[in-house]
């Protein structure tokens, strides 16, 4: 699923298929066997007990690098200023262009301030939405993050 559809998600837009004609997905829809639900879950367990330490040091990093960001007070051309320094992201231009597309939609619902002070939270909801639709770009990755 691409990076875009899962901001959407996020920001509460639904992406448009290329064929709506198309089933969402590729693969034909197969039950799962009981040993499938039982790895899935098995997965699933094993990735929560590291996702919590991983988004805690991440959100320090986060932090540490918005020290000294301020709200502008101003208004401002581009939207991301109001998610704070994101570089510890390691966003691509493509990915910043779609980014910015959803925050100035966010902008536009909850306003700037709303984002402002949600910009943690977003950055984090980034990482883990790049992270699920399989990007490998770097988003969130520093030295104590390997997978």
């Amino acid at each position: 699923m691409p990076f875009s559809d899962f901001l959407g998600g996020l920001f509460g837009k639904k992406s448009q298929p290329a064929n709506p004609s198309k089933a969402a997905y590729d693969s034909p829809s197969i039950p799962l066997t009981p040993a499938d639900i039982a790895r899935q879950e098995k997965q699933r367990q094993a990735a929560a007990s590291h996702q919590g330490v991983l988004n805690a040091d991440f959100a320090k990093t986060l932090e540490h690098a918005d020290e000294g960001w301020k709200f502008p007070e101003a208004p401002v051309d581009d939207p991301l200023v109001y998610l704070g320094n994101l570089e510890p992201l390691g966003l691509s231009s493509e990915e910043r262009k779609v980014v910015r597309e959803w925050t100035r939609e966010l902008i536009e619902e909850k306003g700037e301030r709303a984002v402002w002070n949600s910009r943690l939270r977003l950055k984090l909801e980034l990482r883990y939405l790049a992270t699920e639709s399989g990007l490998h770009k770097g988003i969130g990755r520093f030295s104590g993050d390997r997978r």
